[in-house]
């Protein structure tokens, strides 16, 4: 039995070798790759903060287009958890977006990197939890990145630790779960893009040309290439092709030294067409910072051998030192015991798991979770692991032409998306609204779907309130509706293409739960007297309900029941005689005179 053992040693170590070998080949990732990952998505997370800095007082902050009351409406039974749901003061969110400021600054020169990045994690999904509706890939690409980069000495290189160190490890790449879980969490998301585009409209091969078609979201150059028709054809072609076979060919066992940089230049080439084609808020930026986790070893070395032919010091080269410490040691002097990095790959496969396991159940239930699965989907609320990967997956479906029609107190109509007035000969948006921002134009879109729809009265209210705020008094905004038409691939907007539509009277006042009116409301004429007085329940009158005509007199009283007048309601003439009608679901049923 032992010569049987001592035969399988050699086998044993054979395959233990290499899979070691094929591990560091597949996961591993040089430091200096990893540190310009670090650089790199710091500078994403500036230039985030920086634009969503724009929108500080009008989603963020008290009587913003995103209040704390429909953002808890939003998610309603879900456990979640962010420092920016304590207070929608402005003093306190902008304290919270200077913080994530400051440790995206201390990210970028790797200042005390562990601490900076949990904590720039924490606050980057505070703020995705305290705004869904503006979220994208690029957030949850950010947010993912920052976590499994809690677990990766980003400061090993290129930072002011390793200069407080005086010392630099001396290896030049990491292989961990962290390694795996977030070169995986990237292939996943090209991958799983892909599969949710693999449906008629990018199998035809005209998707491309649709999305471009969206003047919303395409930039010049997007508008310039629907001239080649041909063109955009082959790049839908390309663009599905890589999304799908990219993922593979990055982890690809045989050829990686040549596959993974060929894969990295493609995606590279990717990202660039994307951003200087469309609007994706920091999708690309975040997409690019993650890519250079591929960054092989080789091309820092050739660039060494270029800067030396230069006569340049190269910063890729090591000082000589007599003792070098494991990388580990660059970032902490504390020794972590064998059990606890044991129990870490053990919840990093977990989380790597569960990542694959979301994609999975998202992709398989479009349209919407089982009751079943409702703790497992909890969990990715409070790890913001959640991720849907649909970006153009179907972009005819996405054509729209937003509007807020209304009348102003001098009674000229106005459209408030482009602060104009309009002629009723001409109603309906011929050209795409200005939006102020990247994010506005994601809370519209987000908006026309049924989830999004709770935070549509407060859109119009905080754009009604911003015209009265800078407008004079005759032009005082009354009373409109926030509209969404669909357009066709060439842009027009028909009579008949009315997709969405939220009326919004400026004169009222009440409460809002789940986007509708609920509670108790009073209602204004024109000139400010109390027009009529009663309850909401979700959007329909309840109970007792008084009217009023503009002069204050008494008009008519009754009973709404689900939004219907049901049983006796009183009519006042002007002599103050009354008429009692009865009705049953809204209908006269029998008429009287008192």
């Amino acid at each position: 039995m032992s010569s049987g053992a001592s035969q399988q040693n050699p086998g044993i170590q054979r395959t233990t070798k290499w899979s070691q070998s094929y591990c560091q080949n597949l996961f591993a990732i040089d430091l200096r790759s990893l540190a310009i990952f670090r650089i790199s998505i710091a500078l994403v997370m500036l230039v985030d903060l920086a634009r969503r800095a724009a929108d500080l007082s009008s989603m963020y902050a008290s009587g913003g287009a995103l209040s704390l009351a429909a953002v808890h409406d939003y998610y309603g039974k879900l456990w979640k958890w962010s420092f920016h749901l304590w207070s929608d003061a402005w003093g306190y969110q902008a304290f919270l977006f200077g913080l994530a400021s400051c440790c995206a600054i201390a990210l970028l020169v790797g200042y005390r990197t562990r601490f900076t990045t949990c904590l720039a994690w924490m606050l980057t999904c505070s703020l995705n939890t305290r705004a869904p509706l503006l979220m994208n890939g690029g957030d949850v690409l950010l947010c993912m990145g920052l976590f499994w980069g809690i677990f990766l000495p980003l400061g090993a290189r290129f930072s002011i630790d390793t200069s407080r160190q005086r010392q630099v490890p001396d290896r030049d790449t990491i292989l961990s779960i962290a390694t795996a879980g977030i070169l995986l969490q990237v292939a996943m998301m090209y991958l799983f893009t892909g599969l949710w585009k693999c449906n008629p409209i990018w199998l035809s091969g005209d998707a491309l040309t649709i999305a471009l078609s969206d003047v919303t979201v395409t930039r010049p150059l997007g508008h310039w290439l629907l001239n080649y028709p041909s063109l955009l054809h082959l790049l839908t072609y390309c663009t599905l092709a890589l999304e799908l076979l990219g993922p593979l060919l990055l982890f690809s066992p045989v050829g990686t030294r040549y596959l993974r940089p060929a894969v990295l230049v493609c995606l590279l080439g990717l990202h660039i067409g994307i951003e200087l084609t469309l609007t994706v808020m920091v999708f690309s930026y975040a997409s690019l910072a993650l890519l250079m986790l591929f960054i092989p070893g080789s091309w820092w070395t050739r660039f060494s051998d270029i800067l030396r032919s230069w006569k340049v010091p190269s910063v890729t080269e090591k000082p000589p030192i007599n003792s070098q410490p494991p990388v580990e040691a660059v970032v902490t002097a504390f020794r972590w015991p064998a059990w606890c990095k044991r129990l870490g790959v053990v919840l990093g496969g977990c989380c790597i798991g569960y990542a694959l396991l979301f994609n999975i159940f998202t992709l398989t239930y479009r349209q919407g979770w089982p009751a079943g699965l409702n703790s497992f989907y909890q969990i990715g609320t409070v790890l913001s692991f959640g991720q849907r990967w649909t970006m153009f997956d179907k972009p005819q479906e996405h054509l729209y032409r937003f509007a807020f029609y209304g009348r102003l107190k001098n009674g000229q109509p106005v459209e408030l998306l482009r602060e104009q007035t309009i002629s009723q000969d001409d109603p309906f948006p011929r050209k795409t609204a200005p939006f102020p921002t990247q994010r506005w134009m994601q809370l519209h879109r987000e908006a026309t779907a049924q989830a999004g729809s709770i935070f549509r009265y407060d859109m119009a209210r905080y754009l009604a309130t911003y015209w009265n705020q800078t407008h004079s008094d005759a032009e005082q905004f009354l009373d409109g509706d926030l509209t969404v038409y669909r357009a066709n691939l060439a842009g027009e907007v028909l009579p008949d293409s009315l997709y969405q539509s939220t009326y919004y009277d400026a004169r009222a006042t009440g409460q809002v739960q789940f986007g509708l009116r609920h509670g108790r409301w009073v209602l204004r004429h024109d000139n400010g007297t109390k027009a009529a007085e009663g309850r909401y329940q979700r959007g329909q009158e309840v109970g007792e309900w008084m009217f009023w005509d503009e002069a204050g007199k008494r008009q008519y009283a009754g009973t709404f029941i689900e939004g219907q007048k049901q049983g006796p309601w009183t009519f006042w003439d002007d002599d103050g005689s009354t008429n009692t009608l009865t009705f049953h679901n809204d209908q006269l049923v029998t008429p009287g005179r008192e």
